[in-house]
């Protein structure tokens, strides 16, 4: 089983990349903003195209972020119901979602593909302050929503071999 430890790893690396870049996304957006401000403070005027900017960085990082805060098991989970369950039947819930979870992904994945299509053969353009090929755009949603729905795939496989919902180590870190 090399193979599957290599991909694993290889997996772990995408989505630590991507839960890196995001929180630099988030950083250099907060320093632009703060430029920006300073900029016409002192009368300089503003950066034309930083809204649109931001508005695309925060839509596709939250995208990309998705992923990596579901595998760090950080994301908001609504559990009360799950803790007033016999243990094999909150096994069962929890599989359940995580298999629903990984379904509705991989709706978004298709979807979203067949989104990209459409706008690469149409040649869309989205004009405001910047003109974007919107399949550019639009190509954030299959590619996140895929990952996602592998970590999902994961999750359930986990529990399932474990007997345990829970991840071997609990998110004890974030951005």
């Amino acid at each position: 089983m090399p193979e599957q430890s290599a991909l694993g790893a290889f997996y772990e690396k995408i989505l630590d990349a991507t839960g890196t870049l995001v929180g630099l996304l988030i950083a250099l957006i907060a320093v632009m903003i703060s430029i920006e401000v300073a900029m016409r403070n002192f009368g300089q005027g503003g950066i034309s195209w930083l809204n649109e900017t931001i508005e695309f960085a925060i839509y596709a990082g939250t995208f990309a972020a998705a992923p990596w805060v579901l595998h760090q098991g950080a994301h908001i989970r609504v559990d009360i119901v799950l803790t007033l369950l016999p243990r094999p039947v909150a096994l069962a819930v929890e599989i359940l979602a995580d298999l629903s979870g990984a379904v509705i992904c991989l709706a978004l994945l298709y979807y979203g593909g067949v989104s990209v299509a459409d706008a690469w053969s149409d040649n869309t353009i989205q004009y405001k302050n910047l003109a974007w090929p919107e399949w550019a755009l639009f190509a954030v949603v299959p590619l996140f929503t895929g990952l996602m729905a592998i970590e999902f795939v994961l999750r359930a496989r986990r529990a399932l071999a474990t007997g345990s919902a829970e991840r071997a180590e609990p998110a004890t870190e974030g951005f």
